[in-house]
């Protein structure tokens, strides 16, 4: 199995309960001067191609940079071994760890980018699933609510579901409806939330996993 930083997944499953507390330049050069003396010639630079044999080393180097938080340096990488073969067998490893790393940055745009790649280029790998449950965190956390709807609903309607992730979508939705004023209609998804939580004897003893928070409001 891939790894991924404990800061980073940690950071992951907070976005959307946490909503409150979270959310070089070039400058232009001088006109040229006719030289007064004759101009070195500089060697060529020549640019080689990256070695499609190389890629699963490369990809071992991007996640050893994310497992110590280095994340643009990660996240470059990943671009790269992607970049390389985008339809290589590397890929959507490559892609969603990229938006793993993006996330670690803060830039939740490229990370959302590199995960609807995900799903649109690659929907049926094991990438998928997990990515589509990172785009529902970041528009919970970016209160993309109309957004977040049809993402929540994606989700519910999967096969492949835990019980924990299947309440996630539930509770996406549910937060989704009630911040768009349709308060009946998320009553109905929480309260199904509400039933598999009580089923699952999941959050007894008063302490409930934190993918259940969105249940609670």
């Amino acid at each position: 199995s891939r790894r991924y930083a404990p800061t980073v997944m940690r950071r992951l499953a907070a976005i959307p309960f946490v909503l409150s507390s979270l959310l070089i330049g070039c400058q232009p050069g001088a006109a040229p001067k006719t030289p007064e003396h004759p101009t070195e010639v500089l060697p060529e630079t020549r640019i080689t191609k990256t070695d499609p044999a190389d890629l699963p080393k490369m990809l071992e180097g991007a996640d050893d940079k994310l497992v110590r938080d280095d994340y643009k340096g990660a996240a470059a990488e990943y671009d790269h071994v992607y970049d390389v073969q985008p339809d290589g067998p590397l890929a959507k490893d490559a892609l969603f760890s990229a938006g793993t790393a993006y996330l670690g940055t803060g830039d939740f745009a490229l990370a959302e980018k590199r995960y609807r790649t995900v799903l649109e280029q690659f929907p049926d790998a094991d990438t998928a699933k997990p990515a589509l449950l990172r785009i529902s965190r970041i528009l919970a956390y970016e209160e993309r609510w109309a957004e977040l709807e049809p993402v929540a609903d994606q989700i519910i309607a999967r096969k492949d579901l835990v019980v924990i992730e299947q309440i996630e979508g539930l509770g996406g939705k549910g937060l989704a409806l009630v911040s768009l004023g349709r308060v009946d209609e998320a009553a109905k998804v929480i309260d199904l939330a509400r039933t598999i939580i009580d089923k699952n004897g999941l959050g007894e003893g008063g302490v409930w996993p934190l993918e259940l928070a969105q249940v609670s409001f």
